[in-house]
């Protein structure tokens, strides 16, 4: 701790500001988000979004992050197999990681397969937002979270947890997104059910 005595320290969100300064032992760390992108990229992001159509009888969900535990990957395709049934909806997966064959495992044992898709590691962020409704998170912890101002400026309405920083700080209080308590599979499902019965609302920032 003493090593930082002299240093200016920054976080990119309020929850890590307060848990730095907590470890550290004082009150001045700076609070500066991460940029997302420069000024060409959200003319381009505004005019994909002017013409962008939301399919209404399908909900096209979309997972960015690691396929990792504290990601909670498996959590939500737990939750997406309990209502197959009663929701229309595909989901398409970005990212890679330790959990990979569990997740193949268990869309093929649940006959998944058909709704919910793997690509990998995917750069272009054009395939990944452009053509998607709402991104879904349900991270155990995030410092920021990019892939939620991501989605957001690609007009993809975000539904989010309450973990202690980031996501549910950039939603702000429902004005980008819709945010559930963590770890509550029912509220998640409300989120999800109330969004495939009406027009996905459109976002701008």
């Amino acid at each position: 701790k003493n090593a930082y005595s002299g240093c200016i320290v920054s976080s990119v969100s309020d929850g890590s500001k307060d848990s730095l300064n907590k470890f550290l032992n004082r009150m001045d760390c700076a609070f500066i988000p991460n940029p997302v992108f420069d000024s060409h990229f959200i003319r381009v992001c505004t005019q994909k979004k002017a013409i962008k159509q939301y399919n209404t009888k399908l909900l096209r969900l979309v997972y960015v992050g690691r396929l990792s535990s504290e990601k909670g990957i498996m959590w939500i395709l737990k939750v997406l197999n309990k209502i197959k049934k009663t929701v229309h909806f595909t989901l398409d997966i970005y990212g890679t990681g330790y959990l990979e064959e569990e997740v193949k495992l268990f869309l093929c044992e649940n006959k998944l397969e058909h709704k919910i898709f793997l690509h990998g590691y995917v750069e272009n962020l054009f395939e990944i937002y452009g053509d998607k409704d709402v991104l879904i998170q349900a991270s155990e912890y995030e410092g920021f979270g990019l892939v939620v101002a991501e989605a957001i400026a690609f007009g993809v309405l975000p539904i989010v947890n309450d973990c202690k920083s980031g996501p549910k700080e950039i939603v702000k209080d429902f004005k980008y997104g819709y945010i559930y308590s963590k770890g509550d599979m029912d509220d998640f499902s409300l989120k999800i059910k109330l969004l495939s019965t009406k027009k996905v609302p459109n976002i701008s920032v």
